[in-house]
Order: structure tokens, then C-alpha cells, then sequence
């Protein structure tokens, strides 16, 4: 007898443990005012960086715009893209007047300047720096730092905060589970929505970024998701 009660217990134990990773799942789509914060960002976000991509095109360097120093203006400085001063500016600089010496070093950080961004060798230098600053900009700076962290904290602190706040805690871990049951339970019900959720927003960026940005999608990939599963653990 003594043995069947402890085969029915175990039974009744590992049924119960799938049921509540079940119950935990489901739950998890009643989406909670964190969740609709997070992807109200997500759709503000997204919609920033393709107009960044598609519009402005800043994440190349040619594109890029800065104040340039320049002497023949009265103010000594414009505003233009990196090509418009390679193609327009850097040919009068050379035109200035100057020693053979002056001349000479002026004529290699132009000379430098007017290959990287003019030249089609370089073609493939400015494609690396555009991933580059997309990856610093969207991927590091916004996404793995705000998006992300907000993501996950949206849905992997509900697994138990929402028992707490409806006040069936104690009735929970009243369960016959061990409470590391309860926990690795929860933990596995939330865990496919934060890494979803993640995954989706990661995707949605990417997209949004053009080149650039399909080619961060197929090198960030992994690393977004286990970084997901890393920070669900904590938040939760």
C-alpha cells in the first residue's frame, strides 16, 4: 500500500508539474500594461530606424552628414554629406596654395579620405562600416540594452508577480510540488513568450534596416535568443 501511495503521489506530482507549465502559458496571453508599454516602443522604434535606413541612409559612411571644417566659407564650417565634401570639397583643397612640403602632407589624409569614400576597392570598407554603425546604433545602443531587458521583464516577472498580485501564492506552493517545482514550472510556462517576443522585436528592427540590417539578423540571431533566456531567468 505503502508503495502504490508513493507511485500515485509521484503520478500525481509530474501530471501536476506539466500542468501548471501549461496553465502558466496560457496565461501569459493576457498581455499586461508592461507588455502593451513594451510594444508600443517596439512599433515607435521600428518605425525610426527604416526611416533612418530608407530616407536619410545615415548608417553609411558616405552618407553620413557632420560639420566639416572648411576655409573657403566666411564661417569655417558646413554641413554636408561625407561624399558631397570627398567629391566637391577635397578637389579645392588641393588647389590651395602652399609649399611642395605643405602641399605634400595635405595631400595624404586627402588623398586617403578621397580612396575611401570615392573608390570602388573600397566599396567593400564602407559596407563594413555601415554594418558597424548599424550594429552600434540599433543592435547594441537600442536593442540589447533597452528593447530587450524591457521585453523579457514584461512577461518573465509575471510568472510569479501576477500569482502575488491575485494573491494565489500561498495557495500555489501549498501544492504537493516542491517549490523549486513550482519555480522551474513557471519559469518554463513564461519562457517561450519572452523568447518570442524578443525574437519578433529583433526581427522587426532588422527588417526595418535594410541590408544592414538582414545582415545583423543572420549574425545576432543566436546570441538575441540565449540572451533571452538569460534574462528571463533573472527577471524571473
Amino acid at each position: 500500500m505503502a508503495v502504490q501511495s508513493a507511485i500515485r503521489n509521484s503520478q500525481s506530482a509530474f501530471v501536476g508539474f506539466f500542468a501548471l507549465i501549461l496553465f502558466t502559458l496560457r496565461r501569459q496571453w493576457r498581455t499586461r500594461s508592461l507588455g502593451l508599454v513594451s510594444f508600443a516602443l517596439l512599433i515607435l522604434m521600428t518605425a525610426a530606424v527604416g526611416i533612418v535606413t530608407h530616407v536619410q541612409q545615415a548608417w553609411r559612411l558616405e552618407t553620413r552628414k557632420a560639420w566639416m571644417a572648411d576655409p573657403l566659407t566666411p564661417r569655417g564650417a558646413v554641413r554636408m554629406t561625407f561624399q558631397a565634401y570627398a567629391t566637391d570639397r577635397l578637389p579645392l583643397y588641393q588647389m590651395i596654395p602652399g609649399s611642395g612640403v605643405t602641399f605634400a602632407i595635405k595631400s595624404i589624409p586627402i588623398g586617403a579620405y578621397q580612396y575611401l569614400l570615392l573608390t570602388e576597392p573600397a566599396q567593400a570598407f564602407r559596407d563594413e562600416f555601415a554594418f558597424v554603425n548599424f550594429s552600434r546604433w540599433v543592435i547594441y545602443s537600442l536593442y540589447l540594452t533597452f528593447l530587450l531587458p524591457l521585453f523579457t521583464l514584461a512577461f518573465a516577472s509575471g510568472a510569479l508577480g501576477a500569482e502575488r498580485e491575485g494573491r494565489t501564492l500561498i495557495w500555489l506552493v501549498t501544492r504537493p510540488l516542491p517549490r523549486w517545482a513550482v519555480y522551474v514550472a513557471k519559469f518554463l510556462g513564461v519562457l517561450p513568450w519572452c523568447v518570442a517576443v524578443a525574437m519578433i522585436g529583433f526581427v522587426c528592427l532588422c527588417l526595418a534596416g535594410g541590408v544592414q540590417g538582414r545582415q545583423a539578423l543572420a549574425v545576432y540571431a543566436a546570441s538575441v535568443a540565449i540572451g533571452s533566456v538569460a534574462l528571463a531567468a533573472l527577471f524571473h
